[in-house]
């Protein structure tokens, strides 16, 4: 069971990596060498997901605030991510 996990892990890099954003690793720090593009992209993806599970309004920045907290923006992360493995499992039929 454990390779099984590493398998689906290495996977889901690959597919972050084949969408030209920045790996996440939930509970771990994470690389924040990000640039501008990728940042943009990110930003692209997570609201696409986010209107795909109907709670776009959930993982928006309150009214008042310019940037989101580092808590709404991990919570965006766990999204995508998510939102990844999913897609990874479906298509390598991997559950």
């Amino acid at each position: 069971m454990h390779k099984d996990n590493e398998v689906i892990e290495g996977l889901v890099v690959l597919e972050y990596l084949n969408m030209g954003i920045m790996p996440f690793y939930p509970g771990q720090d994470s690389i924040t060498t990000a640039d501008k593009k990728t940042k943009r992209k990110f930003r692209k993806i997570w609201r696409k997901v986010a209107a795909l599970y109907s709670s776009i309004e959930y993982y928006s920045v309150l009214e008042g605030k310019k940037y989101p907290s580092k808590s709404k923006m991990y919570q965006r992360k766990m999204l995508v991510h998510s939102y990844i493995m999913n897609k990874v499992k479906k298509e390598y039929e991997l559950y």
